[in-house]
């Protein structure tokens, strides 16, 4: 899999731009092997074809005369580099030999507790988690040819609520990433139990109108029908 980081050797230096808080001793070897690993969770949630269109203008020497491809680019590299962070940090701290497994710690050095390891874990994915938000609300702003086009763009917007704002409308979530997750229960719950009531008809037009229409109040009951549905599993799921 060719990679989105290490151009001209330059891996480590493009760790530290997107993360900032790493050393710029690190050593980009160790990372290597699971970035590929990050990029399958990033492509995932934006499909493929984003990330290959992004992949393709990082190792090509295309003029970005707006700048809107390379903030894409460090935005994309950011959520990889906080995937793959999440995955070797507890890799790192430890030592395997075959003996099994020990704590790494220099002479001076004192470990954090387990609990501050846990902490710092969640900290990195949710920062993870967050970049993926901060990338896809760009894409939705930029609106990307190669993104609008896109198999999951195409899916969301054959959607009663295609953006996640619509969403919102009915059950906040605040979050891009967590919208495109749940659009399959969304298309789930619009064949098992909307179309059937409101008619394939009326679901066509509802669709074809778009925005216009939820924004106005008309449809209400169809579209709100989705977001309340995955609304009571998320809550259900919650629950002990």
């Amino acid at each position: 899999m060719k990679l989105i980081f290490d151009k001209d050797s330059n891996g480590t230096q493009e760790l530290v731009d997107a993360l900032g808080l790493i050393d710029a001793r690190t050593d980009f070897s160790k990372w290597k092997p699971y970035i590929p690993l990050s990029v399958r969770r990033l492509s995932a949630i934006i499909g493929q074809e984003v990330y290959d269109k992004v992949l393709d203008f990082y190792q090509s020497a295309s003029v970005d005369p707006d700048g809107k491809l390379t903030r894409l680019l460090g935005m994309v590299q950011q959520s990889v580099a906080l995937f793959t962070w999440l995955k070797i940090i507890p890799t790192l701290d430890a030592q395997h030999g075959n003996t099994g497994r020990q704590k790494r710690l220099g002479e001076h050095e004192k470990g954090l507790t387990a609990l501050q390891e846990y902490k710092d874990e969640a900290n990195i994915l949710s920062q993870a988690y967050e970049s993926v938000d901060a990338l896809i609300a760009y894409l939705e702003q930029e609106k990307f040819d190669f993104w609008i086009q896109s198999p999951k763009r195409k899916a969301v917007s054959e959607l009663l609520l295609s953006s996640k704002e619509a969403f919102d409308f009915y059950y906040v979530t605040g979050s891009h990433r967590l919208f495109l997750t749940l659009a399959p229960i969304i298309r789930e719950v619009q064949q098992r139990h909307i179309i059937p009531i409101i008619t394939y008809g009326r679901y066509e037009k509802l669709v074809a109108a778009g925005p216009a229409v939820h924004e106005q109040g008309r449809g209400t009951f169809a579209r709100g029908g989705p977001a309340r549905r995955c609304g009571a599993g998320a809550a259900c799921r919650k629950r002990p």
